[in-house]
Order: structure tokens, then C-alpha cells, then sequence
């Protein structure tokens, strides 16, 4: 599930934005970003949880084991092609002294 998020950061505007902002601010959102992913990771261990009980359910748990293999293949393969449009190179240029 947290690979769904990568387009919404791919979609963000990032011109000068490591640079417009103070260290502090910065670091704050580096936190907000982390307690995110974590949230997301959850809702999407919980997704996947929910699948394979509902598929065991009504079709055994092999089945259900290989629905739930193919969706979470299917949502790394999203990511994938999502993060393909990215730049090879990373800005890595020191941040502005304040």
C-alpha cells in the first residue's frame, strides 16, 4: 500500500523546495512524511489481511494465498512504473546556511 503514495510525490511540485525552507521545517516534515508511510503500511498490511481471510473464506487458503500474492504484485508493479518517470540522478546539493 505504500508504494500508492510514490505518484502524489512524483505529482508535487520540488523546484527550490529544499532550499525556500528552514532546516527546522525540514526536518518536521521529514517526520510527518515517516509517520505516513508508517500509516499507510499499516492500512495496507491490513488490506491485504482482509483480502486473504475474506478469499479463505470462500475459496481455501492456497487460493486465497495466490489472489493475495497477485495484488500485492500488482501494487509493486504501479510502483514501479510510477517511479520510472523519476529523475536517475538525486539532488544532493548541501542546504542553504541560514
Amino acid at each position: 500500500m505504500r508504494l500508492l503514495l510514490v505518484p502524489a510525490r512524483v505529482l508535487v511540485p520540488r523546484a527550490g523546495l529544499p532550499y525556500s525552507r528552514r532546516r527546522a521545517e525540514l526536518n518536521d516534515a521529514s517526520t510527518l512524511f515517516r509517520i505516513w508511510q508508517r500509516i499507510a503500511g499499516s492500512l495496507g498490511v491490513g488490506l491485504i489481511a482482509a483480502l486473504y481471510a475474506r478469499q479463505a473464506a470462500l475459496h481455501g487458503p492456497v487460493t486465497a494465498l495466490h489472489v493475495a500474492g497477485w495484488v500485492i504484485a500488482a501494487i509493486a508493479a504501479g510502483g514501479l512504473l510510477a517511479a520510472v518517470p523519476l529523475p536517475a540522478e538525486r539532488n544532493v546539493l548541501p542546504y542553504a546556511r541560514q
